[in-house]
Formats: structure tokens, sequence, C-alpha cells
């Protein structure tokens, strides 16, 4: 019998940090290379998901808090989400469920001006979404028993991996010390596990204004 190999998957997260991690040293400026600080991201998002996940689930508005740690031209943070998500079927989820949300993001700094910044990122996302209030169950909503109803409140978990674009305009308010405003966008690629519709992937477009606080070599 014949064997086949199959080439190693390489997936959209992983292909991108390669790309930073080798792209960043050169763009860096020698004062900065290795030098060590915090960043942080302060502001309100909007979630808003497509295709079938769309279909499924209305948009995600709260507050990110992302702090971190910027080496040099690269950076790692854990950024951090409480907000609301509305749903089309308030039957299943209620009107609005309650989301926190927390992943692992890694950055690489393309471009710091005198005042225009420019970042590129991937990372993984996940999110816990409750409902309020209890709902109805029925066997014939969510399969696996012969009849019959019950009552439970909606809890379900999001993730999945995502890529940013982050464009800051900043001040140096200290010695390699920036601080401003920060516009980030992110493609993400998640998914969630809905009663009577099983696991639904969908792509989701996160949109951020913050508060931007970073080191930059100008």
């Amino acid at each position: 019998m014949a064997h086949t190999h199959t080439a190693p998957r390489v997936t959209t997260t992983a292909a991108l940090w390669a790309i930073l991690t080798s792209a960043a040293p050169a763009l860096a400026s020698p004062s900065d290379v290795g030098e060590v600080g915090p960043m942080l991201q302060v502001g309100g998002f909007r979630h808003a998901p497509h295709g079938a996940l769309g279909q499924q689930l209305g948009d995600t508005w709260g507050l990110r808090v992302d702090p971190g740690l910027q080496i040099g031209e690269l950076g790692i943070s854990i950024p951090l989400e409480s907000a609301a998500t509305s749903s089309p079927y308030p039957e299943r989820d209620t009107d609005t469920l309650g989301t926190f949300g927390v992943g692992l993001a890694l950055r690489g700094r393309l471009h710091q001006g005198s005042r225009l910044g420019i970042y590129a990122g991937a990372g993984y996302m996940r999110r816990w979404m409750f409902g309020g209030q209890p709902v109805v169950r029925t066997c014939s909503q969510v399969g696996g028993c012969d009849g019959g109803y019950w009552t439970e409140s909606p809890r379900y978990t999001m993730s999945g991996p995502m890529a940013e674009l982050v464009w800051t305009w900043t001040w140096s308010v200290r010695p390699k010390a920036r601080l401003g405003l920060a516009l980030t966008t992110r493609v993400e690629r998640p998914q969630v596990e809905l009663p009577g519709e099983g696991i639904v992937t969908g792509t989701a477009i996160s949109t951020a204004l913050t508060v931007w606080l970073g080191r930059g070599g100008r």
C-alpha cells in the first residue's frame, strides 16, 4: 500500500508572526533594539460578525484594556474585554449576552515617525458569553432526547485566531515613551457552539479606538 505524506499545516497567525519577527529587527533603530518597557491600550471597541456567524449573533460593543510589554520593536499583550453582545434570537439567547474576553497578542512595530506609528500583529481571543436570565430549551431545538423541555441560562464560548493592524498618533512625553490615540482593526476567525445549530464559524471585524501608551524611538 502506498503511503502519502501531508505537509505540515501553517496557520495564518503563525505565518504572519514569522514575518513580523523577521522584519521588525531590520526596521528597528539601533537605540530601540533590546529596550524593554510597558505598553497599554484602553478604550472602546466594536466586534461585528459576518457570514454564518453574523446570521446567529449580533454586534458586540464594550471596553478593551490591553496591557503588555514592549521589547524593542516587538511586543506581547493580554487584551481583556468586557462587553455586551446582541442576539437576533432572544428566545434562544435572551436579548443581550454579557461577554468577557481574554487573549494573547503578539505585535511588531513597522514604522514610527514624529507622530504616526504603524503596528501589525497576530494572536488568539477567547470570549465567554452568558445570558442574564433563563430561557426554555426543547428537545426539538437541541436534539439528543425524545421530548420535553427545560430551562437554563445561556452560556457559550467563542474563540479563534486574529490578525490586526494598528495606527497610532502619539507624542513623546518622556525619553522613549509615547502617549496618544490608537485605531485598531482586527480580522478574526472565531467559532462558537450554539443550541440547535452546532458549531458555527465565521469572520468578524473588530474596530477599537483607544488611548495608547508605549515606547518609541523618536
